[in-house]
């Protein structure tokens, strides 16, 4: 485990797995998840890869610290690769996950390629079935819990 210090200070958290020589695979989350949600398949591409999880900022052990959209989050996933200087990793991103490491590419950051896992592609869709969800995802746990019955 370690982190990475993102350009405004935001500390990220991060996991490694596998062969440091291996070549490197970045694993990025969905939205309400953590780098523990990759946790079943790791083992197996640990075997084969140099593999980094990251929790994304507000998430697992993340610091919660606006602001949270794509182009600020995969700034924050290349402070990762920054940080453990990883050259050209092959990104993976469920989800949200798939929003940032497309982000990722698309500002300019070199990545070996791009794996959207699960991720819309009509993004203004995607924030517009978001929005409800809003104060619910930027509120305390205690609040979310029981919004959703538990």
């Amino acid at each position: 485990m370690g982190s990475a210090l993102a350009d405004d200070g935001a500390r990220i958290e991060f996991s490694e797995y596998g062969n440091p020589r291996a070549p490197t695979l970045v694993l990025v989350h969905g939205i309400t998840e953590s780098r523990e949600a990759w946790a079943p398949i790791v083992p197996a591409l640990a075997e084969h890869w140099r593999v980094v999880a990251v929790d994304l900022r507000g998430h697992g052990e993340s610091e919660r610290r606006g602001p949270y959209d794509p182009v600020t989050l995969a700034s924050d996933v290349h402070a990762v690769v920054r940080a453990l200087e990883l050259e050209a990793p092959l990104m993976v991103g469920h989800s949200l996950g798939g929003v940032v490491v497309s982000a990722y590419a698309g500002s300019g950051f070199t990545a070996r390629g791009v794996i959207d896992v699960d991720q819309p592609l009509a993004l203004g869709a995607f924030k517009a079935a978001l929005e409800p969800l809003m104060p619910l995802l930027r509120g305390e746990p205690e609040e979310f819990a029981s919004a959703i019955g538990v």
